[in-house]
């Protein structure tokens, strides 16, 4: 994007301490609410010219293209997210449920201990 002078000036507005006031582009005071990360500039819509209205109108409809682009993209996350969460449950309940069909085990004997004089003998 090509910067002119209004977006140097719009951008360095924006920058300005909390004390200023900007009287050319029909600006009030900026917040001093300490709370705020960001200092507020309240625009007065009518003080505005005609550029800078269009290019605000832009900007925002930019931004709400954007908005709606990144609504989908969280509905498809979501949606990929759950697909794999019930995936690896899937997996997981398929095998806690092929190892208890497993008997193999309840019919192996334990074997004996051995005899503690064989292995004294052994040493």
């Amino acid at each position: 994007m090509k910067i002119t002078r209004y977006n140097r000036f719009f951008f360095n507005a924006l920058r300005l301490n909390e004390n200023a006031t900007l009287n050319q582009s029909g600006a009030s005071q900026l917040s001093t609410n300490k709370n705020d990360i960001l200092s507020k500039l309240n625009i007065d819509p009518k003080a505005l010219s005609v550029a800078e209205q269009t290019y605000i109108r832009k900007i925002s409809e930019r931004n709400l293209e954007r908005f709606k682009r990144e609504q989908t993209l969280r509905k498809h996350y979501r949606v990929t997210g759950a697909l794999l969460f019930g995936f690896v449950l899937s997996i997981y309940g398929y095998t806690m449920f092929a190892i208890n069909q497993e008997k193999f085990l309840d019919d192996f004997d334990v074997p004996e201990p051995p005899d503690p004089a064989v292995k004294q003998f052994k040493k």
